[in-house]
C-alpha cells in the first residue's frame, strides 16, 4: 500500500473513531453519573484522560518535554478551562 493511501485510510479511520466518541460521550456519561456523583466522576475522568495524554507524551521519547516554568499555566489552563468544562458538561447532563 502506497503512503498516501495509508495515509488516507489513517486519515478517514482517525475521523470515524473521534465521531464515534464524541457521539457516544454524552450517552455515557448521562448513564455514569446515574450510579456516581457528579464531581468524584468528574475527577476520575480529568485524571484518566491525563494520564493518557501523559503517557502518550512520554512514548514519543525525549523530543516532548515538559519544562517547570509550564507546569503552572498547564495547571491553570487544565483546572479553569478543562476542569471547569467536565463539571459543568457532567452537571448538565446529570
Amino acid at each position: 500500500m502506497d503512503d498516501g493511501k495509508r495515509s488516507a485510510m489513517l486519515s478517514e479511520a482517525s475521523l470515524l473513531s473521534a465521531a464515534i466518541a464524541l457521539g457516544t460521550n454524552p450517552v455515557a456519561v448521562k448513564y455514569a453519573v446515574g450510579d456516581i456523583s457528579p464531581l468524584p466522576f468528574v475527577a476520575l475522568r480529568f485524571t484518566c484522560a491525563g494520564l493518557v495524554v501523559l503517557a502518550f507524551l512520554l512514548s514519543l521519547g525525549s523530543g516532548v518535554r515538559l519544562k517547570w516554568k509550564h507546569v503552572l499555566p498547564m495547571a491553570g489552563l487544565g483546572i479553569i478551562g478543562v476542569g471547569l468544562n467536565n463539571v459543568m458538561f457532567t452537571f448538565g447532563l446529570d
